[in-house]
């Protein structure tokens, strides 16, 4: 293997036409190449498509959380890449799309519990939570409380100033 120094170059030399005129079509040609690269590039995403993919999700969120949705699905409904679709939904909305369909489903099945007249579970399988336990322990961290402690201090007091924000109930 050559070692190189410093003052080696890296490339080998490309032999340049003598030929001032054949050295002119060379740079034309290379120019020519590099425009059509250029303009024949896709586009790159505009932030007003970045924003019709985030709408999109939303909408097909909210309209199907109640059953299971997978990642795929969602970019499979919207048209483009997983990856690309959590990069800009994280970016625009500032929580992961596995963060919002969870707070989703929450406040879903916080409306049902106020309403009184499903059971725990009956709530948990309407909100899109297809385990009990599970539906409890995420319950637990975004309230504070277990559903049926809630529950109870709900019909109680009728106070629903407890419920906390997502992020509120992480931090605490």
């Amino acid at each position: 293997m050559m070692k190189l120094t410093p003052t080696q170059s890296y490339l080998p030399p490309v032999p340049r036409p003598s030929d001032p005129l054949a050295q002119s079509l060379i740079d034309m040609e290379t120019v020519s190449t590099l425009l059509r690269m250029i303009f024949t590039a896709p586009p790159a995403r505009t932030p007003h498509q970045t924003h019709d993919v985030v709408r999109k999700v939303i909408d097909h969120v909210q309209a199907n959380f109640q059953d299971e949705v997978s990642l795929e699905s969602i970019a499979h409904a919207c048209a483009t890449s997983k990856y690309h679709l959590c990069r800009v939904f994280r970016k625009a909305t500032g929580m992961t799309l596995w963060d919002y369909l969870q707070e989703l489903r929450l406040h879903h099945a916080i409306g049902l519990l106020q309403e009184g007249t499903h059971s725990i579970s009956r709530v948990c399988h309407d909100s899109g939570f297809s385990d009990p336990s599970y539906f409890t322990k995420v319950f637990k961290a975004y309230a504070g409380k277990t559903p049926r402690e809630w529950l109870k201090e709900y019909k109680v007091g009728g106070n629903t100033e407890r419920v906390l924000d997502w992020n509120t109930a992480n931090d605490e």
